[in-house]
């Protein structure tokens, strides 16, 4: 269970070292290297548990386990094998060391990993996952009360399950599409991407196409079946690293937040004036404060519609092109997101 918990909540564990490693230093220090895949699983069991859980041979078995059983590494729905049965001397057992209760417990498991949050409204959460399970026959017709004990059990005290009530059908950590869902928003990210040269997009979509690829789920060279041709006219890479271009995801967090942002305008960017315009009185290129309000791809370019927060122009609206812009600093300032909310339908 606690295996299962961490791949859950990470991942690519296992390969976090050579996919993640700011978050292996984030978790562990600059100190730690590990050398193997299953030293590092090894690793954050004992950093979350305790190291009598991280036993690398006990760990590869589980994994094995794991995929035999169809949890990891399982391209399309399957029924789940049966249970060995494993006859021990002196085991130490459990509520779940019986095989009707362990199988009924990794069976739901199973199932949930491919048919996450099915619901239906006259039934309810439970019901209709118990409902779906015996229509699959995965589990008998009098099985209902068990799941629910499993759940307030093991599920949701291992961390299977989130600790907030799930009244839309049932999940497991990040999945809560089917495959073919999965499949359908990557090709809607991948015609995107690749037309629009948003880099945090094409950062977002380069990762998605690689854990398609690794867990077989899509090929990583797939056929690109959609394609948006509105093709951005500024080449990214060739602007500074504090353009707010090169910044989405920083300019992203601070509109989410509410937050104030110092910004500036490059050198000779082009402006278009109004002269008899109110809008226009401090229109120069010194510091400004603003509130960012939202990002948004018009024709061939990427724009910032914002308020300004100070001077004669405050509480007024405005939308610039983003590489016009750079980042002067973040304020670390937030306004309520109530206030947010009622700019944004302003603008």
């Amino acid at each position: 269970m606690h295996l299962i918990r961490l791949i859950i909540k990470y991942p690519n564990l296992g390969n976090l070292s050579e996919s993640n490693p700011e978050l292996i230093r984030e978790i562990f220090g600059d100190e730690i290297k590990f050398n193997s895949e299953i030293e590092e699983i090894c690793g954050f069991l004992t950093k979350y548990y305790d190291k009598i859980y991280a036993q690398p041979e006990a760990i590869k078995q589980d994994l094995i386990w794991l995929e035999k059983m169809g949890i990891i590494n399982q391209q399309n729905y399957k029924p789940l094998p049966d249970v060995e049965v494993v006859n021990i001397d002196d085991l130490v057992t459990h509520p779940y060391s019986d095989i009707e209760p362990f199988t009924r417990l990794i069976k739901t498991i199973h199932f949930i990993i491919y048919h996450p949050l099915t619901y239906k409204d006259k039934e309810g959460c439970l019901q209709s996952l118990i409902k779906a399970m015996q229509q699959e026959k995965v589990i008998n017709i009098n099985c209902g009360d068990s799941i629910r004990k499993d759940i307030e059990k093991v599920l949701k005290p291992f961390g299977i399950f989130p600790d907030f009530t799930m009244k839309k059908g049932y999940f497991i950590g990040t999945g809560i599409l089917s495959q073919t869902d999965l499949i359908k928003v990557f090709r809607l990210l991948e015609a995107q991407a690749n037309s629009l040269s948003d880099p945090v997009a094409l950062s977002v979509y380069e990762t998605f196409k690689g854990r398609l690829g690794n867990a077989k789920i899509a090929h990583s060279e797939s056929y690109p079946v959609r394609a948006i041709y509105n093709k951005n006219i500024v080449d990214l890479n060739s602007l500074p690293n504090d353009s707010l271009a090169k910044k989405i995801d920083v300019l992203e967090g601070a509109i989410a937040s509410g937050e104030l942002l110092e910004l500036n305008r490059f050198l000779g960017s082009a402006e278009f004036y109004n002269h008899d315009s109110q809008y226009n009185q401090t229109e120069d290129n010194s510091y400004f404060l603003i509130y960012p309000l939202q990002i948004v791809f018009h024709n061939i370019g990427w724009y910032l519609g914002y308020e300004y927060a100070e001077g004669v122009n405050k509480g007024l609206f405005k939308f610039e092109r983003l590489d016009r812009l750079f980042l002067c600093r973040k304020t670390h300032q937030s306004r309520e997101m109530k206030q947010q909310i009622n700019a944004l339908n302003k603008l």
